[in-house]
């Protein structure tokens, strides 16, 4: 929700993104909740990234559309992360550039001593 209320963002959306906003935005369905990457566009200097919650794979795909060398995408539901490896349209986790990590985001934390 950050990227709806502008934080996070450094220009306006455009493109495809702004078309699916305006058609959810049209459409009659109660809409719960829709999430944008934070700082969607901007490029990786880091290179390695942490997705927390990677669910499917969509902030991991578009992770790797900008340039990610290294993708840890943690998600503490391996069913969802099932689906997002078999019906994913990008594929994000079949790259080699995306090692899944299953676990509560929390306990990762407490974990790891990588730096993203």
């Amino acid at each position: 929700m950050d990227a709806l209320f502008g934080i996070g963002l450094d220009r306006a959306l455009e493109g495809k993104t702004a078309a699916l906003i305006e058609a959810i935005n049209a459409s009659p369905a109660t809409v719960v909740a829709v999430d944008i990457a934070s700082r969607i566009f901007e490029d990786f200097s880091n290179k390695k990234v942490l997705v927390v919650g990677s669910g499917t794979g969509n902030d991991v795909a578009a992770a790797l559309r900008h340039g990610a060398e290294e993708v840890v995408a943690v998600e503490i539901d391996p069913g969802i992360l099932k689906i997002g490896k078999k019906l994913h349209p990008e594929q994000p986790y079949q790259s080699p550039k995306v090692r899944t990590i299953v676990d509560d985001a929390r306990s990762f934390f407490h974990k790891t001593n990588e730096k993203y």
